[in-house]
Parts: structure tokens; C-alpha cells; sequence
């Protein structure tokens, strides 16, 4: 039996860490987390607040994510990389797919 640990990207976007147990362990980080473009200003290297929170990096946005999911149809969905988890719960559980939210530090056993 799979179990995965979260210690990062749980009600974030960036910062993914998670240890896969199967036989042996693996862990995987995929730890940025900048947004927006850097620029050297006055007070040193920030983020414009015209910039903050912007990004260009491939991400799926608005509904997209519960769409796929529906097209993939998964026994099982845990949702990492996310600021809001907790918005797959309804639209896809009626349509029986399992959502499980993974919390830092704890470990699934799938």
C-alpha cells in the first residue's frame, strides 16, 4: 500500500514536498514559491504591487481543475497545489468521485 506525506503545498499554491512510501521513499520538492517579476527598487530587490500575485507558469485556472477532473473521472482526487482544496469537495463527490484533503505532516495510505 502507496502512503504519501504532504510537508509542503497544502493550502498554497508553490512550496509541493511530499514523501512517497511505496517499497521504498521518494521524496519530491518542488519548492518555489515567488510570484510576480523582481525588480530592483529602492529598497532592493521586491515585487511591484502592481505585479503581486500575478504568475505566468502554466497553471490551470477557474474551473478548469474540477473539469479535468470530471473528464479523468479518478477513484480518488487529493488536491495539493491549491490555495482552496476544500472547492472540489462538493462538485465532485456528488458525481462520485472521492476527494480526500491531505494535511501537512499527516500521512495517506492509499
Amino acid at each position: 500500500m502507496a502512503k504519501l506525506t504532504f510537508y509542503g503545498g497544502i493550502n498554497e499554491i508553490g512550496g509541493n514536498k511530499v514523501l512517497v512510501e511505496d517499497g521504498g521513499r521518494l521524496f519530491l520538492d518542488f519548492g518555489f514559491r515567488g510570484f510576480g517579476l523582481l525588480l530592483e527598487m529602492e529598497r532592493g530587490w521586491q515585487i511591484p504591487d502592481a505585479e503581486k500575485g500575478l504568475r505566468a507558469s502554466g497553471h490551470a485556472c477557474g474551473s478548469d481543475p474540477i473539469r479535468m477532473a470530471r473528464e479523468i473521472k479518478p477513484e480518488i482526487l487529493i488536491p495539493v497545489h491549491s490555495e482552496h482544496p476544500n472547492l472540489y469537495l462538493t462538485p465532485l463527490r456528488v458525481i462520485g468521485i472521492s476527494v480526500t484533503l491531505p494535511v501537512l505532516g499527516q500521512t495517506l495510505e492509499l
